[in-house]
């Protein structure tokens, strides 16, 4: 994702691998949805959008670290903001011409920009733009930020077993937006105390044989509490943080090289994430006006597979041009 971009000085190989999963996730979610059949493999991609705000996490306390919060705030700004408000225009005037967006008043256009209510998985820029600025107030010295972040994490804990949020604007798309800030909330302080323990062992990952080693560990980890039966329900929460905090380490320690391909599509998540959506609303109507029954599990898979190679396809080709290539990156 734009937040995620690769750069040569923040580049980690495995972090390909999990944006170009995550993001397929993505288009999974929104893909099942419909399909009761298929709940448990939703709750399986689940790990998308924490995995991506860990490594937009980490890679941020990097670059403030290397630079100003101001100069950290601008680049972000200008990272995410140009194809946010560009596909929320998208995804309102599409609406608008389908009828699901009747009346534009000032309300709507606050929620638009501040909470991402244009579609439902646009509350995710600015989710991720509020936890940027979040990054910046905590204070830099390490002993007051871990402090901080341990007491940040324990709090967002309780506040998401305390069932997230009762916080209504009134619309779906809006209402989304309180209930993920706080459901993801946890990863914002993981991300920071992975990244201060990492910094603090430098080695921890820089030797080969110690990468194989510690991916196979976190790799193990990963798989047992995913596939781990939940004993006590009320540990369900935590048990899924840990699950994608494992996932996440064993692709930040992943040793080995990353197929070409992989890189290509890293490269336009961004484009992806944020295009999706419509791409699979667009098939939900050819599947109506065709007479298709859109619960059917085999039509909801093909819906994916086609929604996720369009959405890859669009995004390679806007990336090709000077002019659209900020739609995308």
């Amino acid at each position: 994702m734009s937040t995620l971009s690769q750069e040569k000085d923040t580049y980690i190989g495995g972090f390909d691998i999990l944006r170009t999963a995550a993001v397929i996730a993505v288009v999974g979610i929104h893909s099942f949805f419909s399909d009761p059949h298929l709940a448990s493999v939703v709750n399986n991609l689940s790990f998308a959008i924490p995995c991506f705000v860990l490594m937009t996490i980490y890679l941020s306390v990097r670059q403030i670290n290397e630079s100003s919060p101001v100069h950290f705030l601008k680049k972000r700004i200008v990272r995410l903001i140009p194809g946010f408000f560009a596909w929320t225009a998208i995804y309102v005037i599409a609406r608008s011409i389908d009828g699901n967006i009747k009346n534009i008043s000032l309300q709507t256009v606050a929620e638009y920009i501040f909470l991402g209510s244009a579609a439902l998985h646009l509350y995710f820029v600015p989710m991720i733009f509020y936890y940027s600025i979040s990054l910046i107030i905590i204070p830099r010295p390490k002993a007051i930020r871990l402090s901080i972040c341990f007491a940040g994490l324990f709090i967002a804990l309780w506040l998401r077993s305390m069932g997230v949020t009762s916080l209504h604007f009134g619309n779906p798309e809006a209402d989304a937006f309180p209930f993920y800030f706080i459901y993801n909330l946890p990863y914002l302080f993981i991300g920071v105390l992975i990244f201060d323990l990492i910094e603090r062992t430098p080695c921890f990952l820089n030797a080969p044989s110690n990468s194989r080693f510690i991916t196979a560990i976190f790799g193990c980890g990963s798989l047992l509490f995913w596939f781990l039966p939940t004993i006590f329900p009320v540990l369900v929460p935590e048990q899924e943080v840990a699950r994608n905090v494992f996932l996440f380490l064993t692709l930040l320690s992943w040793p080995f090289d990353i197929p070409m391909w992989i890189n290509k599509i890293a490269s336009v998540t961004f484009g992806i994430y944020l295009s999706h959506h419509l791409i699979v609303e667009g098939l939900l109507r050819v599947e109506g006006f065709l007479q298709f029954n859109s619960d059917a599990t085999n039509i909801t898979i093909i819906r994916f597979i086609v929604a996720t190679v369009l959405a890859i396809a669009l995004c390679m080709w806007l990336r090709k041009s000077r002019q659209t290539v900020w739609l995308v990156r």
